[in-house]
């Protein structure tokens, strides 16, 4: 069972989130409050910690205590703050965005996600806007002599939507050639030795939203 703790200035998005957990055998809500420091249950070093509209200045102040908890920000924005994209992207934990207007269906298909070990981001979400700013410090992590091009992360968007080599070349304008090059060139870099596997490398690494 994963703990969540909740994060929300509303008490009625609070409590919106517990109702919709309650009625789920895979988590167990631990701690909901308005603030990160009334927030962290005593005992617990991880989990996954839910949390809308931090300000900067408490989550730098805050932070260091939740080292061992997966956090999935849910906003109204299309990004975040560029401070917390820096503070994010250092962290040895999967994480992700979620937009407010999401279904209960998505927000308990995020969590799962985390759960897992895989980064996720809502389909509201300018994801490229996560993809350029994570890519490279994740890539790094790995014994690839390079990141992804630009390019090779649309022909990895499209892998992962099920598509054939047409269907990819339709879709972006480029031959199947081309898509073959790009093909053995993301196996190289992730290290893998089919589509499935690329998928999956690019789903840990924060490349491919779930």
């Amino acid at each position: 069972m994963t703990v969540i703790a909740i994060r929300a200035p509303s008490p009625t998005l609070r409590a919106g989130i517990q109702a919709i957990l309650s009625a789920e055998a895979d988590f167990r809500v631990v701690s909901s409050a308005g603030s990160l420091r009334d927030l962290l249950p005593a005992g617990i070093s991880e989990g996954l910690l839910i949390t809308t509209r931090v300000d900067e200045i408490e989550l730098l102040s805050e932070l260091s205590t939740w080292q061992g908890w997966s956090i999935l920000w849910m906003t109204d924005a299309i990004s975040l703050p560029q401070t917390l994209w820096e503070i994010m992207r250092v962290r040895d934990l999967p994480w992700g965005m979620l937009s407010l207007v999401e279904t209960s269906d998505a927000l308990l298909a995020a969590l799962r996600a985390l759960s897992a070990g895989l980064m996720t981001f809502s389909q509201m979400i300018d994801v490229q806007v996560v993809f350029e700013t994570t890519r490279t410090n994740k890539l790094a992590d790995t014994k690839t002599d390079a990141a992804l091009t630009h390019r090779e992360i649309e022909v990895l968007l499209c892998v992962a939507e099920g598509m054939s080599n047409k269907q990819i070349a339709l879709r972006l304008s480029i031959s199947e050639h081309t898509v073959k090059f790009h093909m053995t060139s993301i196996f190289e870099k992730l290290q893998v030795a089919n589509r499935v596997e690329a998928v999956q490398r690019g789903m840990r690494l924060g490349l491919v939203a779930v």
